[in-house]
């Protein structure tokens, strides 16, 4: 008997949701496998990891920031001290997602500190000798300390001016990249229609990768180290948003292509991985209101 055959026999007779008949030749598979650590994929990228240890290479690839030149920018420095008081467990029972806000609220730039900053931002440039450099410490760990991700905002409703702002890690700024107002545009190609109602809301965070940040590095298994990074960052972002009594909710299904043409980069080497919509949620004004 051709065990082979009554394997595929069967498994043509499975109807569940779930088996393996889903995973077939899919792309997701096909990297999965081929992005898997062995000897052999170890001893090839030795030589690139070794490369690292390298004063030079390792200075360049210590600062991993993108920097916008633009007159029109914003520090978040004055807004540090003010840090909400909350029990983290507390943050972590009630977090959720939020699919409609208060048309009205205007978003502050030390909420908005708070959510770049806590989520992605320096904590402090760790001290360095001659021989080595200074490699920032953040809030989040990262394959090999090489910080692959940027963050946007979207300001809908907010205390500046609608666009689209950069989030530098490095100098805690807040720097215009495009004016306007991109409501229409979101509604058609985020992903959150019907489900979250972008009406309503403050702003929209999105998350990238510079892919060569950790590419060079790690060749095929940098991309699960980004994907791992950027769910780090929007946790982040959903439990800060969550203490400060914000709503949040996530979005996955976007329009890649157009949504890297609006954040003006070109999807190969920088490309959109996560967006966070952000708002105060319509269920918490109410009960504030009720109480007042």
């Amino acid at each position: 008997m051709d065990i082979e055959n009554v394997k595929q026999k069967y498994r043509a007779l499975d109807m569940e949701m779930t088996g393996t008949h889903n995973l077939g030749d899919t792309m997701a598979m096909m990297y999965h496998e081929n992005s898997k650590v062995n000897r052999a994929v170890s001893r090839r990228q030795i030589p690139k990891i070794s490369l690292f240890s390298n004063p030079y290479v390792a200075k360049r690839a210590s600062k991993p920031y993108k920097n916008y030149f633009n007159k029109n920018s914003h520090s978040l420095d004055p807004y540090k001290a003010a840090v909400p008081q909350e029990d983290f467990f507390s943050v972590l029972k009630k977090r959720h997602s939020a699919r409609k806000f208060n048309a009205d609220y205007k978003i502050s730039l030390m909420e908005l500190q708070k959510i770049l900053h806590c989520s992605y931002g320096i904590i402090k440039d760790l001290q360095s000798d001659e021989k080595e450099p200074a490699w920032p410490d953040r809030f989040v760990p990262s394959a090999g300390g090489l910080y692959p991700l940027e963050l946007y905002v979207v300001i809908l409703n907010g205390a500046i001016d609608q666009g689209l702002y950069h989030y530098n890690s490095f100098k805690n700024v807040l720097t215009l990249v495009k004016e306007g107002d991109f409501l229409e545009f979101l509604q058609k190609y985020s992903g959150a229609s019907p489900w979250v109602d972008l009406k309503t809301a403050s702003c929209i965070i999105l998350t990238t990768s510079v892919l060569e940040r950790q590419l060079i590095k790690y060749g095929e298994r940098a991309y699960r180290f980004m994907l791992m990074e950027t769910g780090f960052v929007a946790q982040n972002m959903s439990l800060i948003c969550e203490s400060m009594r914000l709503g949040s909710c996530m979005l996955g299904f976007y329009h890649d292509d157009q949504i890297n043409e609006l954040l003006g980069i070109n999807g190969f080497g920088e490309t959109v991985q996560n967006i966070l919509v952000v708002g105060k949620e319509e269920m918490e004004v109410q009960t504030l209101e009720n109480h007042t």
